[in-house]
């Protein structure tokens, strides 16, 4: 019984710390472009934030990566203001930094 215990709350402790923790988000932005590349996977989008100097991308082979960029089509087109989301870890890149999720605002 105590081995099962301590098995569940080692189990419950390695989920719990090795999860990913995305916390930087933009100020509300807008979209100013967006750049796909031909033959690539990535998307470029220039947003009016001084986070990572407004330079962001997605990689739409990820998993969930075609939504991001239908949810930058979408703010882009409809004139809907951001809030762009990166990875804690990684941080500002020195050129474009990858997105973790975009979240369209209600003006």
């Amino acid at each position: 019984m105590m081995k099962t215990k301590l098995s569940i709350m080692l189990l419950f402790a390695m989920a719990f710390f090795s999860a990913p923790v995305f916390s930087q988000f933009s100020d509300a932005a807008t979209i100013g472009y967006i750049r796909p590349f031909v033959g690539s996977n990535i998307v470029n989008i220039g947003v009016s934030t001084t986070l990572c100097q407004g330079r962001f991308f997605i990689d739409v082979s990820k998993p969930n990566g075609k939504l991001a960029y239908a949810a930058a089509l979408t703010a882009l087109t409809s004139n809907k203001k951001v809030n762009i989301e990166i990875s804690d870890a990684t941080g500002c890149a020195a050129g474009y930094t990858e997105v973790v999720s975009i979240y369209i605002l209600a003006n």
